[in-house]
This record gives C-alpha cells, sequence and structure tokens, in this order.
C-alpha cells in the first residue's frame, strides 16, 4: 500500500519499524492515516507503507483458502519525513506502540542495507511459499536435499501451521515416513 509523494520529499523520506500490535499492523496503517489528518500533517511526508507479508494457501478440513501471513507479526515499515507532526500521527495512533530503534521522540531510521535485507527476505519468503502451494497432499516429489537426496515419495500430510510434509519414501523396499520443508523437495506432478 502506498500514498504518493513528491520526489523532494521521496528523497528526505527514511525508512522507520514501528511497533504494533500483533494482528493489527493493516489497522494501524489505517489509524496513521486519519491521524496524519487530524494533526494537519503534509501528506506527502508519509511516502510509504510497507508490511513484510506472504500469501500462502491453508488446508482446512479438506477445504483450501488463501491467508496473508505477515514475516514479522507486530511490526510495519513507514518511509516517512520525520517532523514533529508527522512523529505524533504516529506514536498518538491507536494500536501503534512505538518505533524501534533510538530514543523517545528520536527514533533512528534504517540503513539501506538493512531495509534492502528485509525486503529481500520477505522476497525469498513469498517465492518459498509459492513453491510450497505447488506441493498438496498425494503430490508425487523429488527429494532435493538432505539425507534423502534424489529419492521420489508421495506427500501424505501437510502441516498447516509450520508447512512441514510428511513424505512417504521406499527404502529397502519398504514404505516410511520422513519430514521435509517444501524448500527440500521439487515437484514430479500435482495430484490427480
Amino acid at each position: 500500500m502506498s500514498i504518493k509523494a513528491d520526489s523532494a520529499n521521496v528523497e528526505k523520506a527514511s525508512w522507520y519499524v514501528i511497533r504494533v500490535h500483533s494482528g493489527s499492523e493493516y489497522k494501524a496503517v489505517e489509524n496513521i492515516k486519519k491521524n496524519a489528518e487530524l494533526y494537519r500533517v503534509n501528506p506527502e511526508d508519509f511516502v510509504d507503507f510497507f508490511i513484510p507479508s506472504v500469501t500462502t494457501e491453508s488446508f482446512k478440513d479438506n477445504i483450501k483458502s488463501e491467508i496473508n501471513k505477515n514475516l514479522y507479526p507486530g511490526y510495519i515499515m513507514i518511509k516517512m519525513k520525520m517532523n514533529e507532526k508527522s512523529w505524533m500521527a504516529v506514536v498518538k495512533s491507536t494500536k501503534v506502540s512505538n518505533f524501534v530503534g533510538g530514543v523517545k521522540g528520536k527514533p533512528v531510521p534504517l540503513s539501506e542495507k538493512e531495509y534492502e535485507k528485509i525486503v529481500s527476505n520477505a522476497t525469498q519468503s513469498s517465492i518459498a511459499a509459492k513453491k510450497a502451494q505447488d506441493i498438496v497432499v498425494g503430490s508425487r516429489i523429488k527429494v532435493k536435499s538432505g539425507s534423502f537426496e534424489s529419492f521420489e515419495g508421495i506427500v501424505k500430510n501437510i502441516d498447516d501451521k509450520t508447512s512441514i510434509l510428511t513424505v512417504s519414501v521406499s527404502i529397502f523396499d519398504r514404505q516410511t515416513t520422513i519430514d521435509l520443508t517444501p524448500d527440500q523437495v521439487t515437484s514430479i506432478n500435482k495430484a490427480d
């Protein structure tokens, strides 16, 4: 979610991490926007909001649904031009605890390297989540890393909370189950 800003403010703006009530990340962003109007903050002082998250599929009672999972529950990132009004709009917002880093009233922005690392983690998690979505119970897979590398098997169960796959493989002509993570396997074909 973004707010347009002119190029002058974009150059003066920095990324900050804000601690918010866990599970209320999107509501906290809405509240900051409302407070920005209340405190008459220049709308261009808030350049962008970023909530690192991935969309994954969940299976409950054999019903597939998409869920948005926050990578850092209880935290949001905001690119803003820091001044007294913009600071006040953030810290006085409902569902917001405070800025992360610095001392009260003087938050420290993220370095470009820190910001890039967070974005990279979110991107990598998103790629892993998309790969995991291709694997369903009954899928034929090939193990690509670990002790059982190059073994083929069938996915028997997927833990909704941890995404751990329980896979049945044949060892010495006997079926046995092993637990693997989605990044350890590649799909041979989808379940029929």
